[in-house]
């Protein structure tokens, strides 16, 4: 991304979708720390409501608010999306691409339903172009998704059991406009069921999967074996 920036600011959690997560799937051991940031998202909800109000206009930073809702140092509020508008029910996580024919800058918002897609070239009219969808929807798992992009594809893990790693063509989204479309993955690794995150080294094309069911995550025991190592293509 360039460095002008959003603040594209998403309410958190619902009480319906927290409050009736079971926390528990056969083989998976909560640890205390996840058991944690379940407790943690359950909070979040009362905060939802108050985010839920912000204005859709730009907001400045005055003494350590925007709009009177979002603390700031700094940073405008520029545009507000609502999970609403997103079609979600819960976003955790927020990663961006710029298209390097257009030039055009996207926010990849990670959600419990998929990874939506926005068009923030125009920061102040951020457009929704579509959702790349989950692989697979964990009721017991639902929270988490991560994103990393390289080489103009978008590489994506999630808690979900069974959903393993998307890999979605980012130019795919070129020229898309009009109402928000459902894309579909342009390749899927399944060598690992779930995992909390992944990083990409960029000089050597290889993706390795934190947290994933092949080794002791952040909230299960088993025998560790290596980290899923994931080499990547250029093109």
């Amino acid at each position: 991304m360039r460095s002008r920036w959003t603040l594209l600011t998403m309410a958190a959690l619902t009480a319906t979708l927290v409050g009736g997560a079971a926390l528990a799937h056969p083989g998976r051991e909560l640890s205390p720390q996840f058991t944690a940031q379940a407790t943690q998202f359950q909070a979040a909800v009362a905060a939802a409501k108050k985010l839920g109000k912000a204005p859709k206009t730009s907001a400045p930073c005055i003494r350590g608010m925007a709009a009177g809702t979002y603390p700031c140092s700094g940073v405008d509020l520029l545009s507000h999306l609502s999970l609403e508008d997103l079609g979600v029910s819960f976003v955790n996580d927020i990663w961006g691409w710029t298209d390097p024919s257009t030039k055009n800058d996207y926010a990849l918002v990670g959600a419990i339903e998929g990874t939506v897609i926005v068009d923030i070239s125009d920061p102040k009219r951020p457009d929704i172009v579509g959702t790349l969808p989950a692989h697979a929807l964990d009721p017991d798992f639902p929270f988490w998704r991560d994103i990393k992009v390289y080489a103009d594809h978008m590489y994506v893990v999630s808690e979900q059991t069974d959903h393993g790693l998307q890999v979605f063509d980012l130019t795919t989204v070129r020229g898309v406009t009009g109402a928000p479309v459902t894309f579909a993955e342009t390749a899927h690794y399944d060598d690992f069921s779930w995992a909390h995150n992944l990083n990409i080294n960029t000089e050597t094309g290889y993706a390795y999967v934190v947290g994933s069911n092949t080794c002791a995550g952040a909230r299960m025991s088993t025998t560790c074996r290596p980290p899923a190592q994931v080499l990547l293509p250029t093109t």
